[in-house]
């Protein structure tokens, strides 16, 4: 089975304070950083799509090139960048976003109807700047 998520990305960074650079926001699929914005809008959606498959506990095994972490600990990565004049990606950090709370009782009635859970996340610290690292708590809201 195969289950997308739809992610939304809220209360993003401020630019950098260098105007020459762009600070960008991607998803990582395999080592590979995809579909990097430039963070300039309120919001940034992202879409990635899992096979999925049960764990014993009601749990959850998420596979595919965006899935990272063992069975049990899934997670997958948001990627920052900076870009430089000449239109150069350069990675600053990553954002690590846990998949642990799909059970899959609430995947499986995701799919039979047809919809994508989503979360949203908060993704500035409270300097302004990029939140690099796990994120948890009250920064991530699962809708399942």
């Amino acid at each position: 089975m195969e289950l997308t998520i739809n992610v939304l990305c809220e209360e993003l960074p401020d630019s950098p304070p260098d105007p020459k650079h762009t600070l960008y926001l991607g998803i990582q699929r395999g080592e590979e950083v995809i579909e990097a914005v430039a963070v300039a809008q309120a919001q940034i959606v992202f879409a990635p799509s899992f096979r999925v498959a049960p764990l014993p506990g009601d749990a959850t095994n998420f596979l595919g090139p965006f899935a990272k972490g063992t069975p049990t600990q899934r997670f997958f990565y948001l990627s920052w960048a900076i870009g430089d004049p000449a239109g150069n990606l350069n990675k600053i950090g990553r954002t690590k976003i846990h998949l642990s709370q799909l059970r899959w009782a609430d995947v499986e009635r995701a799919i039979e109807a047809g919809r994508a859970p989503g979360v949203r996340l908060a993704l500035r610290d409270r300097t302004g700047r990029p939140t690099f690292g796990s994120i948890t708590g009250s920064r991530v809201a699962w809708q399942i």
